[in-house]
């Protein structure tokens, strides 16, 4: 009788045991959206949330999180030291054991950077401390949200592996921005709530995708114009080297004829020498936007550098708010720290952040970006990401309203023969569908962070039209709540003490 009853009653028991452990996983389920809802976060974070984090009752959990899979909150690898339980509420599966570490598929690994033409490959310690990187090591991980970043310097001095590079030494920084591919998700452009945005990166050899519908794939528009494999994006808004002069003002004749686009020695040899890409000092600004145009078009033709275009915003914007990015950054786990904090420094200082995303302005600028605060401003949340995409000053992109008439273009310091030179190809500018309202929003490019993105985190949002054809992104350091990465608005193009503009290198393979 015991052979026969033994078995049966530890079955018994067996079961028992188990059914209860998966009621503890549903509780945790149910734990997590009071997490969600303690924390102000309005969906569960890219990277899951630590069962060890949910208030349990004798959490005995050892390991093992809650995540979302296709909009559903399912338990992932909870484990109890006993136990293994995973799947969403109803429909719980448990093994016997610890649960084996799961391999995580990353995706396809970024395309490298390109070192080429005076580019130097850097490491840059928290504290500031920037290094010649040692390419034939790791240098840089996506995955944990360190983004490649490389500098120009003064002159032609050369520095082995590990070796400091003096501050004084640095002309340019940039952030390495790699091809990559997103899933469509607003292509309505109403308004949602911020989600992450799923990327897959992408090399050369990859397909292009072409998707056009919400759930589809899209190779980022920036990539497939260009022709490249990534980007190398200024980590600061533009400065210039004459730091005493607050207006920010640069002198330059600008004429803008079809010779003189044609000629770079013309006009710009000691301008060029002017500009910089550096923390800690003023934006260049009070500039027709055909000035800044034509003066980083110039930079470094090897580099094929040129003015930021709207697209291009969007591209680095969408990564920042991926798995690869801030969003996906694990040391934020309130909605409010995954939101880049804003430069809020009214002296348009660059690097700067304030004591929060949508913090008053101030003249006390001490959130630099080499500080911990500081490095919140960030597209990363640390110190490898581009700087000062929300506040300091309002950026100039090359983006405008199609069909400019004269007077429009004189504004800006074009005419119209040298800008359809330029716009034809796509390449140097993105041209939008023309139209007389500023909240016609269907004219976005797919990947611009415009529509797609509408009113994320309370970032304004005015398309352009006719009056004010000129794309302006960011916000200055006083729009608080309306400034952001995803904050898009519109201006004339003109000379203004308050607007800047950025730096790209666009090498090819």
């Amino acid at each position: 009788i015991a052979l026969i009853a033994v078995p049966i009653v530890i079955n018994v028991i067996e079961k028992a045991k188990e059914e209860s452990y998966k009621r503890s996983v549903e509780f945790a389920i149910d734990a997590a959206e009071l997490y969600l809802v303690e924390n102000g976060l309005s969906e569960i974070p890219s990277e899951g949330i630590d069962v060890k984090k949910l208030k349990l009752k004798n959490n005995n959990f050892e390991s093992g999180k809650i995540v979302n899979k296709d909009g559903q909150v399912v338990a992932e690898n909870l484990s109890n030291g006993e136990y293994c339980a995973s799947g969403e509420k109803g429909s719980i599966t448990i093994s016997k054991g610890n649960c084996e570490e799961e391999i995580v598929d990353e995706g396809p690994a970024p395309a490298k950077p390109i070192i080429t033409n005076g580019l130097v490959p850097v490491k840059i310690a928290d504290d500031g401390t920037v290094t010649k990187a040692n390419t034939e090591e790791e240098w840089y991980d996506y995955s944990k949200q360190k983004w490649a970043n490389a500098v120009i310097l003064t002159d032609n001095a050369t520095y082995t592996d590990g070796q400091t590079i003096p501050e004084e030494k640095i002309r340019a920084y940039f952030v390495w921005i790699p091809r990559y591919k997103y899933q469509i998700f607003n292509v309505e452009t109403t308004t949602v709530s911020p989600k992450e945005i799923k990327i897959e990166f992408q090399s050369m050899d990859d397909d292009e995708e072409k998707g056009t519908e919400n759930g589809q794939w899209l190779t980022h528009p920036v990539f497939t114009i260009l022709g490249v494999s990534g980007i190398w994006v200024g980590k600061f808004e533009v400065g210039y080297n004459q730091s005493n002069n607050a207006n920010g003002e640069i002198t330059i004749d600008d004429t803008w004829t079809t010779e003189g686009a044609q000629n770079a020695e013309s006009y710009t040899t000691e301008l060029l020498k002017k500009i910089i890409v550096k923390p800690n000092v003023y934006s260049w600004r009070n500039q027709k936007l055909n000035t800044f145009f034509q003066t980083l078009y110039y930079f470094n033709r090897e580099l094929d550098s040129h003015m930021m275009k709207n697209t291009e915003w969007g591209a680095v914007a969408y990564l920042s708010h991926s798995k690869y990015g801030k969003y996906g950054n694990i040391k934020y786990t309130m909605a409010e720290e995954k939101e880049i904090y804003i430069n809020n420094c009214k002296n348009m200082i660059t690097g700067i952040a304030g004591d929060s995303a949508s913090a008053d302005s101030t003249s006390d600028c001490i959130n630099t970006y080499d500080t911990l605060n500081g490095q919140k401003a960030s597209t990363t949340g640390n110190i490898t990401g581009v700087y000062d995409m929300s506040g300091g000053t309002w950026e100039y992109v090359a983006g405008y309203n199609q069909n400019l008439d004269n007077t429009r273009l004189e504004y800006g310091g074009f005419t119209s023969e040298p800008i359809t030179q330029y716009s034809e190809l796509r390449k140097y500018f993105d041209v939008y569908e023309s139209s007389n309202s500023s909240i016609d929003y269907s004219r976005r490019i797919l990947g611009d962070a415009t529509a797609e993105t509408r009113e994320w985190y309370g970032d304004f949002i005015r398309f352009v039209y006719s009056n004010n054809p000129w794309f302006v992104r960011g916000g200055n350091y006083g729009n608080k709540t309306s400034a952001g990465v995803f904050f898009a608005y519109n201006n004339y193009g003109d000379a203004n003490m308050y607007y800047s503009t950025r730096l790209v290198l666009s090498p090819s393979n």
